[in-house]
């Protein structure tokens, strides 16, 4: 695999900015997605932080009940 260099990371962190999809920015550039992504991820664009997962059970309330 050949490096990917400083020009390549700053074009596909502006693209990321812009929100453009990872299969436009590769063609773009020339790049894989994993590629994209793994820039994407050092350079933390604008990514919002989804805890995911499902909402909690007990209420705050009923947590305090219970102790």
């Amino acid at each position: 695999m050949k490096a990917t260099s400083p020009a390549q990371c700053s074009t596909v962190a502006s693209l990321l900015a812009q929100e453009y999809p990872l299969h436009q920015i590769g063609a773009k550039t020339g790049l894989g997605k994993s590629t994209i992504e793994k820039i994407g991820r050092e350079l933390e664009v604008d990514k919002e932080n989804h805890l995911g997962g499902h909402p909690a059970k007990l209420t705050p309330h009923d947590k305090q009940a219970i102790v």
